[in-house]
């Protein structure tokens, strides 16, 4: 009998325990337009000491050899709820008896959907994920609770098993999923949720003394526009709520989701609102019709929708809206066949190659740190044995904080 060789692709432990390491040989898209070939990258402590074409190889570092690759910035996943371990909600209070007496002010509490004090730097968990995230070429994640009206305080994460500093950003918001029965149980109550939290934090901010309130504090950082507003928005509607709220309260937003951000291209670039939109526009609906199918007229339509959508990242970008790139599909494993889709479609490369990179960085506000490849930054680095556009072309090795993870194909 025949005996099969199984190819499996299999996930190395770090190749470089320590942090000091030369590239060498690599063609590398610094991210900023320039290109070095046959390029040396030095990392010392996790950063990049040293970057260029025509550089000296140290001696007696650890060396990763890159010739006849293609080095890139670290890919930046602009949104995910993986990898959280998050406390449970709390159990709903006991909401006054409204029998006898018609309470004038709203009662005070209704958190339903209000989870304003989490704060996901301080619950990740990010074994599970991290085989998955490398395969996909992210070496960073912005990561956010989701679910319910005021989420929590997101951050970005950086996908590695060594300590690091995350970085907090942004407190997600949402007019959906406040949960349970009851008011907020329409999209009018959720509005009026969360516009009254608000309100009500903006006022304990203000008292000298106030009674300690675990979500009202952790409100105060958006309340004085000290970071953004995440709001998880599609629709057209959704999105202009959200910007009516930004106005309102006088803080910055970020919308999330993005679906039919298109629609408001010109309003989203004139506020220079960021937007984070998914890159999974699934495939193009067939037209073909059947026996017992709908009529040609309705699949035509739903294929127009489709394109409309699919589109939406290239009218976002003759707008001059700053967008990056989310996945949050089980695995990550489509990321990339997801991007090369928009290219098809008309995105040019280096559009796609910003939006998984460099943008991601700068509506994060960690554009000092990563996004590109540049002396002084954080040594963040996706290796593929191609251009990133090309379908042929895999993700060899990640380096995150100066540390590699390898991977090759060994046979079992």
């Amino acid at each position: 009998m025949r005996r099969c060789a199984i190819i499996a692709l299999v996930l190395l432990s770090a190749i470089v325990h320590c942090q000091d390491l030369v590239i060498v040989g690599g063609r590398v898209e610094v991210g900023n337009g320039k290109v070095l070939e046959n390029g040396v990258i030095v990392v010392r402590d996790g950063k990049i000491a040293e970057i260029g074409s025509k550089l000296p190889v140290p001696v007696g570092m650890n060396s990763l050899d890159a010739k006849g690759m293609t080095i890139y910035p670290g890919f930046i996943n602009g949104y995910s709820t993986k990898s959280l371990k998050l406390p449970d909600a709390p159990s709903a209070a006991t909401p006054p008896s409204t029998l006898s007496v018609a309470p004038p002010t709203m009662w005070q509490g209704n958190r339903k959907g209000i989870r304003a004090q989490l704060k996901t730097a301080e619950c990740l968990d990010l074994k599970v994920f991290m085989s998955d995230a490398h395969k996909a070429g992210f070496t960073a994640s912005y990561l956010a609770p989701g679910g319910g009206l005021i989420r929590g305080t997101g951050a970005l994460a950086y996908w590695t098993d060594e300590k690091f500093d995350a970085h907090p950003f942004g407190m997600e918001m949402s007019f959906r999923n406040a949960g349970g029965q009851g008011y907020p149980g329409t999209l009018l109550g959720a509005v009026a949720l969360l516009r009254q939290t608000l309100y009500d934090a903006q006022r304990y901010g203000k008292l000298s003394k106030p009674e300690k309130d675990a979500d009202y504090d952790g409100l105060q950082p958006v309340l004085r526009a000290e970071t953004s507003a995440v709001f998880a928005a599609d629709s057209e509607a959704d999105i202009q709520r959200a910007l009516k709220i930004g106005d309102e309260f006088g803080f910055p937003v970020v919308i999330q989701g993005s679906r039919d951000a298109y629609k408001r291209g010109k309003m989203l670039a004139d506020k220079k609102v960021p937007v984070i939109v998914d890159c999974a526009i699934g495939d193009e609906p067939s037209v073909k019709t059947s026996p017992d199918g709908p009529p040609v007229a309705v699949l035509e339509e739903r294929r127009d929708q489709w394109k409309e959508r699919a589109l939406n990242v290239i009218e976002l970008q003759k707008a001059g809206v700053l967008f990056a790139f989310s996945a949050e599909r089980d695995g990550w494993s489509d990321y990339l066949k997801d991007v090369r889709a928009l290219i098809g479609l008309g995105l040019s490369k280096s559009a796609a190659l910003r939006a998984m990179t460099s943008a991601p960085a700068e509506i994060f506000g960690v554009a000092r740190e990563v996004g590109t490849l540049e002396k002084g930054k954080v040594a963040n680095l996706v290796l593929m044995n191609g251009d990133f556009a090309d379908a042929k072309s895999e993700v060899q090795s990640v380096v995150v904080l100066g540390k590699v993870f390898e991977y090759k194909k060994e046979a079992k």
